[in-house]
């Protein structure tokens, strides 16, 4: 479910959600790996791990509180990542597995910098 030690605060806001059904803390770890994302992910959004944050909260959240957390889908800050997370979320409230996904980062490349441009 995670692959990176910066992970931890993620998992452990996930961890305390599923025991108190307060997914906030987690939303919030999620954010900031979004704006992490967004500021140097390459790849496609589906493979982003604020994507995959963001599904394995709606997911869990789903498990934990039914219906309501569908208001978690509204702080998901990015329509592409938001769908994947209802689809997380609708099978979380029909008791579907929940979709492993890829989760791969990679950092923009500044090209001028490794052609010795300034």
């Amino acid at each position: 479910m995670f692959g990176s030690p910066k992970d931890m605060p993620l998992m452990h806001a996930l961890i305390a959600g599923k025991n108190s059904g307060q997914f906030d803390a987690a939303m919030q770890e999620a954010m900031k790996t979004y704006h992490e994302d967004v500021d140097s992910n390459v790849l496609i959004r589906e493979c982003w791990p604020s994507s995959q944050a963001f599904r394995n909260i709606l997911y869990c959240a789903a498990k934990k509180v039914g219906e309501p957390a569908a208001a978690y889908l509204q702080q998901t800050p990015d329509a592409d990542l938001r769908l994947f997370a209802q689809i997380e979320l609708v099978a979380g409230l029909v008791g579907l597995p929940q979709h492993s996904g890829i989760r791969i980062s990679a950092p923009k490349i500044n090209l001028r910098s490794l052609a010795g441009d300034s």
